[in-house]
């Protein structure tokens, strides 16, 4: 991955990683996750224009290893506030930011876990580590404050980091916070926080109102 420039490489690259992760994990160290993570981060980083495949790619392997290191390496647990700094460095970085909390959440929810009888209870607890130690609660606000902000800004770039805001936005509140699965009696039901009550109350329903009425 480091050496390569072909974008076709990249992606076979992250594939096989994806693979070792899934079969071997247990075989890694947490230092070697951690090195992973960071080297995968850098290249996100270092060019926020690579082609969409290439980015979605290296996204799921990040939150894949992020999730794998959560509950053994507190280290892990910075990708959240890492993230901020995408949001803040402009339009493409901010963009890609967003993109990273969207499968970050998606990655810890339970209501997408695929059953694998050995890693359910691993699975779990990170994902209840990921809801109550706050970075749920973290990428909510974050989603909502590049919502607020590009809402104020009617152009193109506004326009398009409101809809992947938006995404992002809709992943945190679709989360499955009981843990019911994909359950169609639950369909129709937002099952969040208390905590997270006001801000529906005060600024979401205001900030999809006033877009609603542009």
């Amino acid at each position: 991955m480091e050496n390569s420039k072909s974008d076709y490489a990249l992606v076979f690259a992250s594939q096989s990683i994806l693979r070792i992760l899934t079969r071997d994990h247990r075989n890694i160290s947490n230092e070697a996750l951690l090195n992973l993570r960071n080297f995968v981060l850098k290249a996100l980083a270092a060019d926020p224009d690579l082609s969409k495949f290439m980015t979605r790619s290296l996204i799921h392997v990040l939150c894949k290893i992020t999730k794998l290191g959560w509950c053994n390496d507190p280290k892990m647990r910075s990708l959240v506030e890492e993230i901020v700094q995408f949001l803040q460095a402009g339009t493409n970085f901010a963009l890609l930011g967003l993109r990273l909390l969207t499968e970050l959440v998606t990655e810890f929810d339970p209501g997408h876990l695929k059953v694998d009888i050995s890693t359910v209870s691993s699975n779990r607890r990170a994902s209840q580590t990921f809801r109550e130690h706050g970075s749920l609660t973290r990428a909510f606000r974050l989603a909502l404050d590049s919502l607020q902000m590009a809402a104020q800004q009617p152009n193109l770039e506004g326009r398009t980091i409101l809809k992947e805001a938006l995404r992002t936005l809709y992943t945190c509140l679709n989360y499955d916070f009981i843990g019911v699965g994909s359950d169609d009696d639950h369909i129709s039901c937002i099952n969040i926080p208390s905590t997270w009550v006001s801000y529906l109350m005060f600024r979401v329903i205001s900030i999809l109102h006033r877009l609603f009425l542009i």
